[in-house]
């Protein structure tokens, strides 16, 4: 079944007209991987002047292949729609996946986590519900601060894999920053959950969720040296990472006590969730929680 894509750049003007004339410069596209006891969600970051000139080159990279998308598992693994090519076909199309998205990404991040640590550090009452929405939070705020490093004046429109596990989660934590006074802090210009399959951008994340989750659990393993085509990626383009291990998750536990006292997972779900009923009951004791985490 071929999947028609959808060019990205043909939605920005319409996607973040409600912005009020402001000029949306970047967007960021994101997905996410699993693999052994590792979870990843990773993302790239685009000039919004280069999403279309990427999408062009990666259409006719999936045109001269003849594949209606990529797909970086499927391409390693031989299946489809890789399933036809010889594995010299797959490695070079690998390499071109990964020679555009060094030529027109500025900024890649990932953050991988063990959901059983997770659940054992925060149980169910954690405030970012699950290890995916955790991630997210945690690659927008490197997407924030590389623009605060880089691009101060811009704002940035956010796209996920429409279809994840915890999308509804994670649609409540996104929708959340778009509040009047939160979206700056993450310069957040829109956001929208697009199909793998027909997004060309999200399939260039696709590729650093992958090579990151496979490479995490290589060093494991005791794999001290990046595979090839990662390293390719990680010398391309600029790409920080964080491994949310037990300390981090240990720490981030502390952050919620310590800054909001007894009720601060309570309050911190909610912010995380946009319950806004809730934030009027402790509104300070919740932004002191956020700015604590912003600073960290």
């Amino acid at each position: 079944m071929m999947h028609e894509l959808i060019p990205i750049a043909d939605m920005l003007p319409c996607f973040f007209a409600e912005r009020r004339g402001v000029v949306v410069l970047m967007s960021s596209f994101f997905d996410e991987s699993e693999a052994g006891p590792y979870f990843t969600v990773a993302g790239y970051l685009f000039r919004k002047s280069k999403v279309r000139p990427f999408e062009r080159e990666w259409g006719r990279m999936l045109k001269n292949a003849d594949i209606p998308y990529f797909r970086m598992s499927a391409c390693n693994a031989g299946e489809y729609p890789f399933d036809k090519m010889s594995e010299l076909e797959c490695d070079l199309v690998a390499r071109e996946a990964i020679r555009l998205i060094c030529k027109y990404a500025v900024y890649g991040h990932f953050v991988t986590v063990r959901p059983k640590e997770f659940d054992e550090i925060f149980g169910e009452d954690s405030f970012a519900d699950n290890p995916y929405t955790l991630c997210v939070y945690l690659c927008l705020m490197a997407m924030r601060r590389w623009s605060d490093e880089h691009d101060p004046s811009a704002l940035i429109g956010y796209f996920f894999e429409a279809g994840c596990n915890h999308q509804n989660d994670a649609e409540k934590f996104v929708s959340a920053l778009g509040l009047p006074d939160r979206y700056f802090d993450y310069r957040y210009g829109g956001h929208a959950f697009v199909l793998k399959e027909r997004s060309m951008p999200t399939q260039a994340a696709d590729v650093l969720a992958w090579q990151a989750t496979k490479n995490v659990n290589r060093f494991d393993n005791g794999h001290r040296q990046p595979r090839g085509d990662f390293k390719a990626l990680l010398d391309g383009v600029e790409t920080g990472f964080n491994h949310a291990d037990r300390n981090l998750l240990t720490a981030f536990d502390q952050i919620v006590h310590k800054s909001a006292g007894p009720g601060g997972k309570k309050l911190a779900k909610h912010a995380f969730r946009n319950d806004m009923r809730n934030f009027t009951k402790d509104r300070e004791a919740v932004w002191k929680l956020i700015e604590h985490q912003q600073r960290g």
